[in-house]
């Protein structure tokens, strides 16, 4: 325990420990987490993460982590082809897609602070609807007269908002919920399992994006925003219902939320207490 008390110091900005910081409740927090945890399993394997309350949790990880590549992104590094056959010159084309990678890091800088003032479920509905909303515009644009030189300077220019609302809404918000869903004794098999998933869909995307977008294959174009938006149609859907809020939680709270198998529309607003006998919750609107 000692030594856990020094790890936490060493982990631990002076600034945090000089105002109301005690590594005692801390530390005692970790163990009360550990040891609830601890009763639920004795021994883990990956079997067990698709057990009981666990199997909920490795959903969430996984699809929120194999969302990063159905939610469009594959588009994203097509806008130099769109600009090309605006009529832009190569040289130009590829200047735009470097302001479009300038833009991706905007946005990841900008989420640290959007995650710090607001929810993560929040902020990735938010996100993914803004998303769908540009796929099916981009799409819409692809059905425009291939002989004008607009829809291509628009579809260019929505892949790089597209850019920027994924960088600042969906990509990083994923590894929020990849860490903060899975128990922490299956946080690493959790982990391992939805990176899985998430090279899966890669290799799905890469079969697929050569021959929607060739010109000698199935020549979709811009029209491949359609097929994205519909993918991300679902993600919404499955995001509203599905995707919990872990934002201001600890594990122990989180292990209680799930084992009560609380819906993710009520996780922000449920009171609980993992401190009492069983590990009780108490919903926001209760006089008690």
């Amino acid at each position: 325990m000692e030594e856990a008390k020094q790890a936490l110091l060493q982990l631990t900005s002076r600034r945090v420990t000089s105002v109301n910081f005690s590594v005692e409740d801390q530390v005692a927090l970790i163990k009360n987490t550990d040891d609830l945890e601890k009763s639920e399993s004795a021994g883990t394997n990956y079997w067990h993460c698709f057990m009981g309350v666990d199997l909920r949790r490795t959903e969430i990880a996984s699809v929120s982590y194999l969302a990063q590549c159905w939610c469009g992104t594959a588009l994203m590094g097509y806008s130099v082809q769109f600009y090309e056959r605006a009529g832009l010159s190569t040289d130009n084309s590829f200047d735009m897609n470097l302001g479009q990678s300038a833009s991706g890091v905007v946005g990841v800088l900008l989420s640290w602070a959007l995650m710090g003032r607001f929810g993560r479920r929040n902020i990735y509905l938010t996100g993914i609807a803004t998303l769908l909303v540009i796929l099916v515009t981009v799409g819409g644009l692809g059905v425009a007269d291939p002989g004008l030189p607009g829809p291509p300077w628009a579809i260019g220019t929505l892949l790089l908002l597209h850019t920027f609302v994924y960088n600042t809404m969906v990509g990083p918000v994923c590894y929020a919920f990849v860490a903060e869903v899975p128990s922490t004794r299956l946080k690493i098999k959790t982990i391992v399992l939805a990176r899985n998933f998430s090279n899966i869909a890669g290799f799905f995307n890469n079969t697929l994006m050569p021959r929607m977008l060739g010109i000698h294959s199935w020549n979709w174009g811009a029209k491949t925003g359609l097929f994205w938006a519909g993918f991300c149609l679902i993600i919404l859907v499955w995001a509203y219902f599905r995707l919990p809020e872990p934002k201001d939680r600890t594990y122990g709270e989180m292990d209680v939320l799930f084992q009560n198998k609380v819906s993710a529309r009520k996780f922000a607003s449920t009171r609980v207490d993992q401190f009492s006998d069983g590990a009780q919750i108490e919903p926001a609107d209760s006089k008690a």
